[in-house]
């Protein structure tokens, strides 16, 4: 859900599963019924429960149409929530067989699809529990996260509006919507959807954390470290919140804060290289002796994939002429952010070697790349203004 081993410090849109657990029906139960029941009864909390009860009752031969389309519904849920997509895909298909109707079944392999990656199939079961029940909210909600995973930003906040003004109170569509905001660069219609979603769970950390990378974009860098600092109090071993801290700390030159909390951001993942890279620097600005901290995290970690060739260079076993060149990608989008990236690590090694000039002229590289998704160009905006604000530069 947040950073991994990537750049960019955007929260990707969070599907959320909607699914439909079935509703209890008579009032005498046989044995095949009794195990109807705890199929229904467990399947929120125990999916391995749930397949085992569900499997005996559709076993049973003695349910109902209505029954034995909710122990499918049910039995899919349960292998949806073990992440076999695919059988859960073959009992929400024999749910719609039986009825075909089920706005529920549609919307559940929909969920299935979209989790299998299948946005366009996810798509259609939305179109067709749209077509069955146009107002459900939680239909336009997760078309619109599926939308807005294919990068489709303007069709999901269509879907999120239309969640939002059937349910008002949609924390979930609310947060989406303020995601598919950010994606589009317009950070105030980002914040404003997240301030909503908090009003309604002041304990979504997801929401938090999304509202302090909206306001690292805007270059607010106090309320982003206050909602970084609510997401950790929620979160404290979450790697992704100290990280995001720490470079909004970076950004307001706070060095020392910053290392602390790139520091626990190692110890938290020590094979992310990124962390491994940020709290050298961190370290490095804070003007302390940090390669000898850079060769233990580095130690036992595959540096042959990008970016290590950066803590090769950082660690003095490579030369800067050969940062570039291992930047390209044969992915034009990838090749793009990585020489985003390698313009950037080279401008701090510049800064640390006493090369103010040079540096500029790097930083400016850096944002000519135009990845402005990504933490090292909104921290080379702000080295930038600081560079050119300080004289002689």
């Amino acid at each position: 859900m947040l950073r991994t081993e990537s750049s960019t410090a955007i929260v990707r849109l969070m599907g959320i599963a909607m699914l439909s657990m079935g509703v209890l029906t008579g009032a005498c139960w046989a044995q095949s019924n009794d195990d109807l029941k705890k199929c229904y009864e467990n399947g929120p909390t125990n999916a391995d429960l749930a397949l085992r009860y569900c499997t005996a009752a559709l076993q049973s031969g003695k349910l109902s149409q209505e029954d034995l389309a909710n122990a499918f519904i049910n039995r899919g849920n349960a292998y949806d929530t073990k992440g076999d997509h695919d059988r859960a895909i073959q009992d929400y298909d024999q749910a719609i067989g039986v009825n075909p109707k089920d706005g529920d079944a549609f919307m559940n392999r929909g969920s299935a699809y979209g989790n299998k990656g299948d946005r366009d199939r996810a798509i259609q079961d939305f179109d067709q529990a749209i077509l069955l029940n146009p107002n459900d909210a939680r239909a336009f909600g997760s078309r619109g996260i599926a939308y807005g995973n294919k990068g489709e930003y303007d069709r999901a906040i269509q879907d999120f509006d239309q969640a939002i003004r059937l349910n008002p109170n949609d924390a979930v569509a609310l947060f989406n919507r303020g995601v598919a905001y950010d994606n589009k660069g317009e950070y105030d219609r980002a914040i404003q959807n997240f301030d909503r979603a908090i009003q309604l769970n002041p304990n979504s950390a997801e929401a938090l954390f999304n509202r302090g990378v909206a306001y690292n974009y805007k270059g607010n860098f106090d309320r982003a470290i206050q909602n970084y600092d609510q997401f950790i109090h929620l979160n404290p071993n979450d790697t992704a919140g100290l990280f995001n801290r720490g470079v909004a700390q970076f950004c307001l030159g706070q060095f020392g804060l910053a290392q602390k909390d790139l520091a626990g951001a190692v110890q938290l993942q020590p094979k992310n290289l990124y962390n491994v890279i940020w709290s050298y620097l961190t370290q490095a600005r804070a003007g302390k002796d940090a390669r000898s901290d850079l060769q233990k995290n580095a130690a036992g970690l595959d540096l042959k994939q990008w970016p290590g060739m950066i803590i090769q260079l950082y660690l003095g076993k490579t030369r800067p002429d050969t940062v570039l060149p291992a930047a390209k990608d044969p992915d034009p989008k990838k090749g793009k952010g990585q020489l985003c990236e390698a313009y950037f690590y080279l401008s701090e090694r510049s800064l640390l070697a006493g090369n103010p000039a040079e540096a500029i002229q790097l930083f400016q590289k850096t944002l000519g790349t135009g990845v402005t998704s990504f933490t090292e160009y909104t921290v080379a905006k702000e080295e930038l203004r600081r560079l050119q604000s300080t004289p002689n530069h």
